[in-house]
């Protein structure tokens, strides 16, 4: 079941091993309580990889950086560029 946060939105995917919530305990654990990775990976059901990007995208973006960031493609997949739209027009243009 998806987890909802303060801010109302859904927090990943409803599979997702961590929530913000479990992102924060990871973080705390490892940074704040200096305890291995591994350690805590292992402790909360994720892989020491998954532990280790949590704890990097932390370090990076800090406590927002924990929020899952939107997996929406940033445009459709079928449209073009409107300089490449552009180009294709023109060359259509000019061949006929």
């Amino acid at each position: 079941m998806p987890v909802f946060t303060t801010t109302g939105g859904l927090d990943g995917p409803p599979n997702a091993r961590l929530t913000f919530h479990g992102r924060c305990l990871l973080v705390r654990r490892v940074v704040q309580g200096l305890r291995p990775v591994a350690h805590v990976a292992r402790e909360l059901g994720v892989s020491r990889q998954c532990a280790h990007r949590w704890v990097a995208r932390f370090r990076a973006e800090g406590w927002t950086g924990l929020h899952v960031p939107p997996v929406r493609p940033r445009d459709h997949a079928r449209t073009c560029r409107s300089g490449r739209e552009r180009a294709c027009v023109v060359s259509c243009m000019t061949t006929n």
